[in-house]
């Protein structure tokens, strides 16, 4: 398909995901050839860009480490530049497509998408993406960085354009917090980060998927604290196998630390690093809790990871 195929698909889905036009029924008609359209009203292009509606969706967003991509961007040609974000999506878009999700932005080697239809597709979604990066073996390229980010919100999307060239534009404060949440995973030894506000949309969250509470951020956007999980479904086996032995022992200490408790929360931490010395957000914690017990300046009374 050409480019102006791919443009018009484009707004064809999205004009039946804003509701102006209504997909075809269960009787699957035929769609006429295009034909040559006049060009449009100046009344008409108002209309096109005052088309906006809010969606309640989850919203995922998956990408390699910035830092990470940035040298790379150094290190490498732009056409193994291009080879590299190819590949990348190469894995991550069919998984989108599969799951019923829709593929909304890209930005460097990531992608935003939105699952509006089915919210649990989105963590469906993330697990497979970093199955399938598990599998990428590329000695020119280095994707252990991988990571995902999901959360749950509103999403409000339109129609952007001078009246003679258009896009569609999704606006929220979740897409950026998608982004936080991916950015920050490997700090804390974790490949998807997602919100407690959203694992709760999934009835067999807990059965169905392993995850260890990380703690909490406090989004100051939202001005409220949100609690976060580490799914380690999509870690190797060795990880995911670590992670279930210290996960009672982690998610106390997780506990004693939202308590104020930081002395006792350290020597859960501390116990979780012998069991597992590559656990990051274990030396984060002791790290917060040294700082949070001396009662140094930024620290005093302190309860949660992050601030976004």
């Amino acid at each position: 398909m050409n480019i102006k195929g791919k443009i018009a698909e484009t707004f064809y889905n999205w004009s039946i995901r804003l509701g102006y036009m209504a997909p075809n029924g269960p009787e699957k008609e035929s769609i006429p050839a295009p034909k040559p359209v006049p060009a449009a009203s100046k009344t008409e292009n108002n209309e096109i860009l005052n088309r906006q509606k809010s969606i309640l969706a989850a919203v995922l967003y998956a990408n390699i480490n910035m830092t990470d991509f940035s040298d790379i961007v150094l290190s490498l040609e732009a056409k193994d530049i291009f080879r590299y974000i190819n590949t990348l999506l190469s894995k991550l878009l069919p998984v989108i497509e599969s799951n019923s999700g829709e593929a909304d932005s890209f930005s460097d080697a990531g992608v935003t998408a939105l699952f509006s239809q089915d919210y649990r597709s989105a963590l469906v979604s993330a697990i497979s993406m970093c199955q399938e990066i598990n599998t990428l073996n590329d000695p020119d390229f280095d994707f252990s960085s991988f990571a995902v980010g999901v959360c749950f919100g509103s999403v409000m999307i339109g129609v952007v354009g001078d009246g003679k060239s258009y896009s569609t534009l999704t606006i929220s404060e979740y897409t950026g917090l998608a982004k936080y949440l991916q950015s920050i995973a490997g700090k804390y030894y974790s490949r998807i980060l997602i919100t407690a506000s959203f694992a709760e949309l999934i009835d067999d969250f807990s059965k169905r998927f392993s995850s260890r509470t990380l703690g909490y951020i406090y989004l100051t956007k939202l001005q409220k604290y949100e609690k976060i999980y580490d799914v380690y479904n999509g870690d190797t086996l060795e990880v995911r196998n670590r992670k279930r032995k210290t996960k009672l022992m982690f998610e106390k200490g997780v506990e004693l630390f939202a308590e104020r408790k930081y002395d006792q929360a350290r020597l859960h931490f501390v116990e979780v690093l012998k069991a597992d010395r590559q656990d990051l957000a274990a030396k984060e914690y002791v790290y917060l809790c040294d700082k949070c017990a001396n009662g140094e300046e930024g620290f005093a009374q302190r309860t949660y990871l992050e601030i976004w």
